[in-house]
């Protein structure tokens, strides 16, 4: 893709900013893509931590070292800031990001069936 601003295609789990590719990681990408379901609402530490890493973490600088990591690679030409920081609580996306999602498709794939036997099925997003 291109054009200006961060570009978020959740069909292909990638992301442009002004035109060029940005390689995140698993949790980098995590916490965008949560960012961005939340459509600007600041999201605690502690949510952050329960939907990209799951239950059974909670050590908040995870989220910390990650969101830094995050920004660094966000880093554009005119200097925009797109992850906010609210003091004591967590974080928020500061401006849109253009989300690009392929319709969903029904792909024929082959599913084991009663018997061991093969048939053809559909693979539903």
């Amino acid at each position: 893709p291109s054009g200006d601003g961060l570009i978020l295609d959740v069909s292909t789990r990638k992301v442009f900013l002004e035109g060029r590719p940005i390689v995140l990681t698993k949790l980098e990408y995590g916490i965008l893509r949560l960012l961005v379901r939340a459509k600007g609402k600041a999201l605690s530490n502690a949510v952050i931590l329960r939907h990209v890493w799951g239950q059974g973490y909670d050590t908040e600088g995870l989220v910390k070292w990650h969101i830094s990591n995050l920004r660094r690679k966000l880093e554009d030409a005119e200097g925009r800031i797109w992850i906010g920081t609210i003091h004591g609580f967590g974080y928020r996306l500061l401006r849109p990001i253009t989300v690009v999602a392929a319709p969903p498709l029904d792909i024929p794939v082959v599913r084991e069936i009663d018997g061991g036997r093969e048939a053809p099925g559909l693979l539903l997003g």
